[in-house]
């Protein structure tokens, strides 16, 4: 392996599991090379998925943009600062070492740091005319520098905390004394706004943007905007900027199989192309928690959210193809994956709007249409939609992903209508 290019080894790299892959970066010479070729979005989900604790690793050699992206999106709770969250990365960074605490104090903005620490010590200033050992009885045990005295809100990282001071103070006693300067002055929380402001202009490059933009993703669109022939290059992103495209493989890695959309990505040989499709599903995915209020920091609603993505994408290629008589392909080749999967979307859209007029002519609302046709609508008309089959076959409730479960809605309105109408008559 260490004879290999850095190609042929981001190759072998990006095709392991997630445990493989930190045990090969133990062993391998310049492990940063490919490190470094690892996009921020990848590392994050490698790490998840191994679970932060063993995971040091990869970790250890992180580049400040791929840690930054993991505690940009894992330090907070929508707006708020996560204690349990600090408390963890406090451990972890601790465990590591120094170099890594004194690279996160490097690429951390000052208001998020004093934000993190404010939840971690209570500072108290020492009075400057009253002798120190007139005051030891009533100032918290731990100093630094004999004039700021340091007391612990979180117990069980008491030692990790100290350690992460005496690692600022020993190589930055200026910059320390700044930070328990401004803890003692008051907590202004203008500090924690300011930082997730920051934070949320560094996520929006990932496709995280706020929330009143995420929800465009759940936007109608119009069917003729579907690109049928040849590629339209406004469509993609830059072509500069995919030049020295990072690995970002793992949109491929979960989305098994399951629909015709999932079979077609995982049959393209073009590197390119493949790169372009995951780093796009990855983005719309990031919309969608986004817009659908999940946590960002959580494997389980990251994939949920990627198949979610998936499903809406293939409801559109299926219907463009189906109409269309082109291939899947073509449309993938020839569209933003954001289209379609708002294309998708259209398409419950429609749906759903026919159940709403179906049911207005009926009395008794979606609870008397039956065993079969009731949790179909009931989950059709929720904000948003899910397919429940469950007065069909006993099945799961789901995202919609096959242009079928649409049409099964469809058939089953359209059977109840000449029902009514025989009874009529």
């Amino acid at each position: 392996f260490n004879s290999l290019d850095l190609d042929q080894k981001l190759q072998i790299f990006g095709n392991l599991p997630s445990k493989a892959r930190e045990d090969l970066i133990a062993v391998v010479s310049r492990p940063g090379e490919i490190v470094r070729k690892i996009s921020e979005e990848e590392m994050f989900f490698t790490i998840k998925d191994l679970g932060e604790e063993n995971a040091q690793n990869l970790i250890a050699l992180t580049t400040g943009r791929q840690l930054m992206y993991l505690l940009d999106i894992d330090l907070w709770t929508r707006n708020d600062l996560n204690v349990a969250s600090i408390a963890k990365w406090f451990r972890i960074l601790a465990g590591i070492g120094e170099d890594k605490i004194l690279q996160l104090v490097q690429i951390t903005d000052p208001e998020l740091l004093c934000s993190i620490l404010n939840r971690a010590i209570f500072v108290k200033l020492k009075f400057p005319d009253i002798d120190l050992t007139e005051q030891l009885d009533f100032l918290p045990p731990f100093t630094l520098d004999n004039s700021y005295f340091i007391d612990f809100k979180i117990p069980s990282i008491e030692d990790c905390v100290k350690e992460f001071l005496d690692c600022i103070f020993r190589h930055d006693s200026n910059y320390y004394m700044k930070l328990v300067q401004a803890l003692t002055t008051g907590w202004l929380a203008e500090y924690e706004d300011t930082a997730y402001k920051w934070r949320s202009a560094r996520l929006a490059d990932h496709g995280f943007p706020n929330f009143e933009e995420a929800i465009d993703i759940y936007s109608l669109f119009n069917p003729a905007l579907i690109n049928i022939t040849e590629k339209s290059p406004e469509c993609f992103d830059n072509p500069e900027d995919l030049v020295d495209s990072r690995l970002l493989k793992y949109p491929a890695v979960i989305l098994k199989g399951r629909n015709a959309f999932e079979k077609t990505l995982s049959g393209i040989q073009d590197d390119g192309l493949r790169d372009r499709i995951n780093s796009e599903i990855a983005h719309v995915a990031n919309k969608v928690m986004v817009a659908d209020g999940k946590d960002a920091g959580s494997i389980t609603e990251l994939k949920n959210s990627l198949e979610k993505t998936s499903g809406y994408i293939n409801l559109a290629i299926e219907d463009v193809a189906g109409r269309q008589q082109v291939g899947l392909l073509d449309i993938i080749c020839s569209n933003h994956m954001e289209h379609l999967f708002r294309h998708g979307y259209t398409l419950i859209m429609q749906t759903q709007y026919k159940a709403k007029r179906f049911i207005l002519e009926r009395e008794g609302g979606v609870e008397n249409l039956g065993l079969h046709l009731a949790p179909l609508l009931t989950g059709l008309l929720q904000k948003r939609p899910i397919f429940d089959p469950a007065g069909i076959d006993s099945g799961t409730k789901r995202d919609f992903q096959f242009l079928s479960d649409l049409q099964m809605i469809d058939k089953m309105m359209e059977t109840a209508d000449r029902e009514d109408n025989w009874e009529t008559l």
